[in-house]
């Protein structure tokens, strides 16, 4: 019932859709860490209709360990065949952004839901970003 309600309001971060048309125009291979159970990932990605971005997806019943443990972004990166450290990790919270360094790759903190201080522990930060407008970003590829 909740997904229902939450429906007419689900929306992508201002940017993000041409930044995914972007990067898999340039061959970026994307993964999707996260948290969130497998249910609600396929209902954002299904309902955005931005599954088809990504090549591989890892969620909460894919892991043993939790952030800050690297564990769901190593698999996500094993999955794609890439070596950690040429990754680069979307975060919006600090438990996400330990996780990339725990799993030795580099993090670009989207300001969303927590403030730059909190990321001040963090050597392996980039940039923060508002939303995926941010000119920098083009710069990944």
């Amino acid at each position: 019932m909740y997904r229902e309600l939450y429906r007419p309001h689900l929306a992508l971060i201002q940017g993000l859709g041409g930044f995914l048309r972007q990067a898999d125009q340039s061959g970026v291979l994307m993964a999707i860490g996260s948290a969130a159970t497998n249910f609600n990932i396929d209902f954002v990605l299904d309902n955005l209709d931005i599954r088809s971005y990504f090549n591989a997806i890892v969620g909460a019943e894919d892991v043993i360990e939790s952030k800050p443990d690297p564990e769901v972004f190593l698999k996500g990166a094993g999955l794609l065949g890439v070596e950690p450290e040429s990754c680069v990790v979307f975060e919006d919270v600090p438990k996400g952004a330990e996780a990339a360094l725990n799993a030795g790759m580099s993090a670009i903190i989207v300001t969303t839901t927590h403030m730059e201080e909190e990321f001040a522990n963090y050597p392996n930060v980039l940039f923060f970003i508002s939303d995926y407008t941010d000119p920098r970003l083009a710069e990944l590829f």
